[in-house]
């Protein structure tokens, strides 16, 4: 009888299994459609079945690069180009994204160097050219904020959630980040403790472990010197609180990670 059984299921297995072309195919729709988590999930079934299946890493690349994650989709890209290195389209979109990199790395610079029209043209480029990204619509906010532009500044957050919106992202997603700038707010109240210590701002960072980003020392300077040990003590516990509502209301969980993030930048700028 068992074995009468688990032949049936091997049979039923294989009769209704989808093969990883039907998978990609299912995986493209929700992607059209902007369903990013349940597209991601068809990608990764097809490499379930087969790893070598090369157009599903480029799938999960276009997901990556439409969360925001513009490194994580540059090796996945890679590992379409290793499964089929004689595919010019994979070569042709992995330049594409080196593009976009370098498009918000010059932005991001003249951000830094107080250039804010240069800043702002480089991310406007960006989101021409890659209108489902959604960190080039954020940063062109940001380039407002910083001219105390808050009027312009928040229509580009608005689309910036509009972009989201379309993208579906999860409650788990929202979670994801609201734990990122956990971890890094963390960081900022350590390093705002040791510098209380040394009085000196270089010491400071060059001796944190793990070792900072050197893309991000400059920022986080800027951080160590303009928030206050109360500052960021508040910050962290409403991070927190954020998260507890997040997972109390999945549903409307990227409204609530949109207002904290307005509100708080609203803080920093007043």
């Amino acid at each position: 009888m068992i074995t009468r059984f688990f032949i049936l299921n091997i049979f039923f297995s294989l009769v209704f299994a989808q093969s990883p072309d039907e998978l990609y195919t299912s995986a493209k729709s929700n992607l059209d459609s902007g369903d990013l988590v349940s597209a991601e999930s068809d990608y990764k079934s097809a490499l379930e079945m087969d790893p070598t299946f090369a157009p599903a890493y480029m799938g999960l690349a276009t997901v990556a690069m439409r969360k925001g994650d513009l490194k994580q989709s540059g090796s996945l890209l890679k590992e379409a180009i290793d499964a089929d290195p004689e595919n010019k389209d994979f070569r042709q979109e992995f330049e594409r994204l080196s593009e976009l990199n370098t498009l918000m790395s010059k932005g991001i610079r003249s951000m830094k160097n107080g250039d804010i029209d240069n800043a702002f043209e480089s991310f406007r480029v960006a989101y021409e050219k890659f209108p489902q990204y959604p960190e080039s619509v954020f940063n062109m906010g940001l380039t407002h904020f910083r001219n105390k532009d808050f009027v312009e500044a928040v229509n580009y957050f608005n689309k910036t959630i509009k972009i989201l919106n379309e993208n579906n992202f999860s409650s788990g997603d929202c979670i994801l980040i609201i734990k990122t700038l956990l971890l890094k707010s963390k960081r900022i109240l350590q390093l705002k403790k040791e510098f209380e210590k040394n009085n000196s701002i270089n010491q400071t960072i060059s001796s944190y472990k793990p070792p900072i980003f050197w893309k991000d020392k400059e920022i986080v300077k800027n951080q160590i010197l303009n928030w206050t040990l109360a500052d960021t003590e508040k910050l962290i516990f409403k991070i927190n609180d954020i998260e507890l509502l997040i997972k109390k209301n999945s549903v409307n969980s990227l409204n609530i990670l949109y207002d904290f993030i307005l509100s708080t930048a609203n803080q920093v700028n007043n």
